[in-house]
């Protein structure tokens, strides 16, 4: 009996502290998503282009949408530190800062009737 309570306390820490690193992941992509998609909606509005020879992040030939980013981040803490993150470990951290990433978010946007009343 004394086992069975042992594990049932066990199962509920572990599940406030996944339910915690869930809220908290969720928090920290929300924020990258508010400032990805700022980015994604000035150039978009303004009808720049989001590419052009690169997509790499200190390039002096990388595109409107990093060239954007790097600006941001120069000025904002937590962007700036993502996209270190991003640098250091290309592969293993989602980052939201692909082409594929701002051409969903173009698609989903151009569906949505208040950002088409922004474009005119």
């Amino acid at each position: 009996m004394l086992i069975s309570f042992t594990r049932k306390e066990n199962k509920s820490v572990l599940d406030k502290q996944l339910k915690e690193q869930l809220r908290q992941d969720t928090e920290y992509y929300h924020n990258v998503l508010k400032r990805v998609v700022a980015v994604i909606k000035y150039l978009a509005i303004r009808g720049l282009a989001f590419r052009y020879a690169e997509e790499v992040f200190s390039s002096p030939h990388n595109d409107s949408f990093i060239c954007a980013l790097e600006l941001l981040a120069e000025l904002d803490p937590f962007l700036r530190e993502h996209t270190e993150q991003r640098e250091l470990r290309p592969k293993s951290l989602i980052s939201y800062l692909s082409k594929t990433i701002y051409e969903q978010i173009i698609e989903i946007m151009d569906k949505h009737k208040s950002f088409k009343q922004l474009q005119r």
